[in-house]
């Protein structure tokens, strides 16, 4: 399966960023992910928003939110919006005092590949954000085991 994604800020580093999310989750699953130039032609839309109505707007807050599939047949666009009142870096060497996006990133893109917060504090899916641990990718305990069923009908060993 094939989604297009539109992120589009004109930074390389937060493009590089989503790119490296996006991957983490091809890796293991047999999804692909290709940019888009437009939100036209976008299965998923990346945005942000400093909206106190959307949960934005202070630092240590909701960092993003993804609108979650509503059933496993879902067949309409999928969005991610983050908090830009956030300090978000791209390097790991930076995120002690800031948020590394490609932590959230691809936390938030498991959601909108269907998958629900994980109980597992050393899962990508875990529901909060560890600065002194950011996990970025997806990992075997949990996250694997969950998409592989989803997209493969298996799990992994």
């Amino acid at each position: 399966q094939s989604c297009i994604y539109y992120a589009d800020y004109g930074c390389e580093e937060w493009d590089n960023s989503w790119l490296m999310a996006f991957n983490s989750w091809s890796d293991v699953s047999p999804l692909t992910f290709s940019r888009s130039r437009t939100q036209r032609t976008a299965d998923i839309l990346v945005d942000v928003s400093d909206d106190e109505d959307e949960g934005f707007g202070e630092r240590g807050g909701v960092l993003a939110w993804a609108f979650l599939p509503e059933t496993s047949t879902w067949n309409g666009r999928l969005v991610t919006k983050f908090d830009k009142s956030e300090d978000w870096v791209s390097s790991i060497e930076d995120y002690r005092s800031e948020v590394l996006l490609q932590a959230v990133a691809a936390h938030e893109i498991g959601h909108l590949l269907g998958l629900d917060p994980s109980s597992y504090d050393c899962a990508l899916m875990y529901p909060y954000y560890l600065p002194h641990a950011p996990i970025v990718t997806p990992q075997s305990l949990d996250d694997i085991v969950r998409i592989q069923n989803l997209y493969l009908g298996q799990s992994s060993s």
